[in-house]
């Protein structure tokens, strides 16, 4: 059964209390002017009959009853839009945080002069009328992107993060396995952040959460098969608080990496994070560096056969 919406219902008792009426008076009336007929029997006007009854009119309406929602035209001219949009990103070269207050006031001090946002203006800016203008720009208040997400965006670390796709690309195309590793940790009352609750006292477990002993875990593992067979290390902290990268340091994780991991992945690629135990330059790894002495310099490029060709033997 096609579900009855409001509006038919309406036009239904309309028709019903003129066939009604009709009946009282012993006899139809207009029956000339159909037109005029059907728009009193529905209690709708003649023109929407008369375009109702077009061809094609009805199939484009929805069927489901909902109103029809007709997309709402911007009043607000295009160069105006293009100085609320200049008047935000003022805000934040200024280091300034906008809000409609702010952005108004900039909009109304400027609009009379010349200036970054373009020529002067003579248009009245109401905060109801910004807040839309806003929306129809893309800009929408919520949590904006913090200290790391524009530094992710310095090209000083774009490049980096380029070659390192790139590589890894290449990696891929080449068939050698790509291995990742990282640590985390796990505490004696840890427990699920989600469970079966009702809101009361009794459907909860009393325990103190954060407190007590914690294990730190370090594993590596692909994409394709896993985490590699015993290569996992696992061991109890030591301190009671701070964070879990405090329990690591670079030598247990070198020693990790050159006794476990790395004879388990020959010819694999690993992939390691920033933190900084990672970092630890040894004297194998560290680079040249100008302050080192003649004699140092020179017994660096010898050990990594660095010496130019057009120095003179010693």
């Amino acid at each position: 059964m096609r579900r009855i919406t409001r509006d038919v219902a309406l036009i239904l008792s309309n028709l019903r209390r003129f066939f009604e009426a009709e009946k009282a008076a012993r006899g139809p009336k207009m029956l000339n002017l159909p037109t005029r007929r059907a728009a009193r029997a529905e209690g709708v006007s003649r023109s929407t009959v008369t375009r109702v009854g077009q061809k094609g009119w009805a199939d484009a309406r929805p069927a489901s009853g909902d109103p029809e929602r007709r997309a709402s035209k911007s009043r607000i001219p295009v160069e105006e839009l293009s100085r609320v949009r200049a008047a935000v990103y003022e805000q934040y070269k200024n280091r300034a945080i906008p809000t409609l207050d702010s952005t108004l006031a900039y909009l109304e001090v400027l609009a009379a002069v010349s200036s970054w946002s373009g020529p002067p203006s003579d248009y009245k800016w109401t905060r109801a009328t910004l807040h839309r203008g806003m929306h129809d720009l893309g800009f929408n208040f919520k949590a904006g992107p913090n200290h790391y997400d524009v530094a992710r965006e310095k090209r000083t670390v774009i490049a980096p993060r380029e070659s390192f796709i790139e590589k890894l690309r290449v990696y891929r195309e080449s068939g050698r396995t790509i291995y990742y590793t990282d640590e985390t940790w796990a505490n004696k009352n840890m427990t699920p952040r989600r469970t079966w609750a009702d809101g009361g006292l009794i459907a909860q477990l009393d325990v103190p959460s954060g407190k007590g002993a914690w294990i730190i875990i370090a594993h590596v593992g692909t994409r394709e098969t896993g985490l590699v067979a015993d290569a996992g290390l696992v061991f109890v902290g030591k301190k009671k608080s701070g964070d879990y990268h405090g329990e690591m340091n670079s030598d247990l994780w070198l020693k990790w990496m050159e006794q476990t991991v790395l004879p388990k992945i020959r010819g694999g690629v690993l992939v390691v994070d920033r933190a900084p135990y990672h970092m630890k330059l040894t004297a194998e790894t560290r680079p040249v560096s100008s302050k080192m002495r003649k004699a140092d310099l020179a017994d660096w490029l010898e050990s990594y056969d660095a010496v130019p060709d057009e120095w003179p033997t010693t």
